[in-house]
């Protein structure tokens, strides 16, 4: 009895054993209310802070071999930081690494030449303190600048993070998952003077900015609502002028 006990216990470890190294998988499967919802409380999902992904940038080029950088090598930095980033986002990164970059090559080069003053017995005194790498766009890291059709795309993408749908047949097109207050408003407010920019025509014609603007009439946040009707009215307005003029 204790000899088959002992068989049965051994099968049974076994059988755990070989158990042991199953994985399982489970599906979990969310409707857009909650999607939303999770959005809605935590805003960096639909894209981290341009002010935490610069920071990094700045300092990922501040200790970086100028001359052997290459951007993907940059671009896998930040993925390992802040994870991936839209297309439209990385553009922007792009223009980022490159102030970047020139600015710690003038940097470096006003260094070059206080070197030289000292050596030949000029000093430094009277002479401006060359600011580092970065500090104009730590102190413009709160404002959203809308000043391409590169950056209207990106606005575009954070906007609209899921896209447009139309929920019937001929009905107006939606927003799948609304941007939070938070991160619509700054975007919105940096749109004001699109309709003066000389890319605007373009913009519109090529993007779904008028479209994605539209759609954020109807956002839960009054403040949003209100802008993005503002807009739309404005770039009406600006378009039927155009128009005019032409004629």
């Amino acid at each position: 009895a204790a000899a088959a006990a002992a068989a049965a216990g051994e099968g049974t470890a076994k059988e755990t054993s070989k158990n042991s190294n199953m994985v399982e998988k489970w599906y979990l499967f969310f409707d857009l209310a909650a999607i939303q919802a999770f959005c809605d409380r935590h805003p960096d999902v639909i894209e981290p802070p341009a002010e935490d992904i610069k920071k990094f940038l700045n300092d990922y080029i501040k200790n970086a071999d100028i001359e052997n950088l290459k951007i993907r090598d940059l671009f896998e930095a930040i993925k390992k930081k802040v994870g991936a980033l839209r297309q439209p986002t990385l553009d922007r990164c792009r223009d980022w690494a490159k102030e970047a970059i020139e600015k710690k090559m003038e940097l470096e080069e006003k260094k070059k030449v206080q070197e030289a003053n000292k050596t030949k017995g000029k000093g430094s005194e009277g002479q401006a303190m060359p600011k580092p790498p970065g500090a104009k766009q730590k102190a413009d890291s709160d404002q959203v600048v809308i000043t391409s059709a590169s950056d209207v795309e990106w606005a575009v993408s954070i906007l609209a993070p899921w896209g447009l749908h139309t929920a019937e047949a001929g009905g107006k097109e939606e927003l799948l998952v609304k941007p939070p207050a938070m991160v619509a408003l700054p975007i919105l407010t940096a749109l004001e003077g699109f309709a003066e920019q000389d890319f605007f025509r373009k913009a519109i014609k090529d993007t779904i900015i008028a479209k994605v603007t539209t759609a954020l009439r109807s956002h839960s946040n009054s403040q949003v609502s209100s802008l993005a009707r503002q807009l739309v009215a404005s770039w009406k307005a600006a378009a039927a002028k155009r128009k005019e003029r032409r004629t």
